[in-house]
């Protein structure tokens, strides 16, 4: 469960996606620019691919040197068309939408496993201070499937886009630090667990900025830190525990298009003390997010 909460606490996955287009031309890179990104918006349209990538390996510490057991991989993969039908103004969800599942995204799932809900529309929508989902046709919503839209949608968001974002006009490749002491506490909350005080690291970088025929876009990136607090029940973690996320954005700037692409790598070593032994976990995942505007 440990790696079903780290994931969502910090699902941020609609920060954004990318289409490809032939950039135009580089501007000035002396000059400063002001990151706007675009809210949703009743009647807006998006394509969307999200793809997650994960290779978890185990082993004892007291193993002897040698050559590693190879990690397991999984992948999980999913399209749709997501429909905005309400969206309070400068809110970063909105609070009703329809999602239409195509299929599976990226390259073949193994064994030719199809996603759960291909062919399906999900209704979402905020009710009071939740979110609750239902399949347009009638019928249950698949356990995993119900799972990861309820972290989506209900779960905390330990770093929401207006505290991502630099608060003020910036030069290409010029960072800026986030509030780490708030990020461990919203993590903690989604985790559930304990982040050593005044540790946590995190800071953006405007990366690049260009131009193509529709606005202006930029790259930019979000790294962070965490180190879980040693000896602290339940997951009695050892000192030496660390938490790695970056975030890399390629959106449109301007606040003209919710086009764009998202990627999040998220790497963890977990040392634990099970009994006489003494177990790391060490896992790697990547999600990427590409969206296509097609109506606004």
């Amino acid at each position: 469960m440990f790696h079903v909460r780290l994931l969502c606490a910090f699902g941020l996955l609609g920060l954004a996606g990318c289409g490809t287009t032939t950039a135009v031309f580089e501007p000035d890179p002396n000059a400063v620019y002001t990151i706007v990104l675009r809210d949703p918006a009743p009647g807006d349209v998006l394509e969307v691919s999200e793809t997650k990538d994960t290779a978890i390996s185990q082993r004892k510490q007291t193993d002897k040197q040698g050559p590693r057991q190879p990690p397991r991989l999984v992948r999980s993969a999913a399209k749709y068309t997501e429909t905005i039908q309400g969206a309070p103004v400068g809110a970063s969800k909105p609070t009703k939408l329809r999602r239409a599942y195509q299929g599976n995204a990226g390259p073949p799932m193994p064994g030719g496993i199809r996603y759960p809900l291909a062919g399906q529309t999900v209704e979402i929508e905020k009710q009071g201070d939740r979110y609750a989902f239902r399949l347009a046709s009638g019928g249950a919503i698949p356990f995993v499937e119900a799972m990861a839209l309820e972290a989506e949608f209900n779960g905390p968001d330990p770093l929401p886009r207006k505290d991502m974002l630099p608060g003020r006009a910036v030069r290409r490749n010029e960072a800026w630090g986030l509030d780490g002491a708030k990020i461990a506490r919203a993590f903690a909350e989604g985790t559930k667990l304990e982040m050593v005080p005044g540790k946590t690291k995190a800071n953006g970088t405007l990366l690049r900025i260009y131009r193509d025929a529709t606005g202006e876009k930029g790259v930019f990136e979000i790294k962070i830190e965490l180190f879980p607090k040693p000896n602290v029940p339940p997951a009695n973690f050892l000192d030496g525990t660390r938490i790695e996320i970056a975030f890399t954005h390629d959106a449109y700037v301007d606040g003209t298009s919710s086009t764009g692409e998202m990627t999040m790598l998220t790497r963890f070593n977990v040392i634990q003390k099970l009994g006489k032994s003494t177990l790391v976990t060490e896992n790697e995942t990547t999600v990427k997010k590409v969206t296509r505007q097609i109506k606004k």
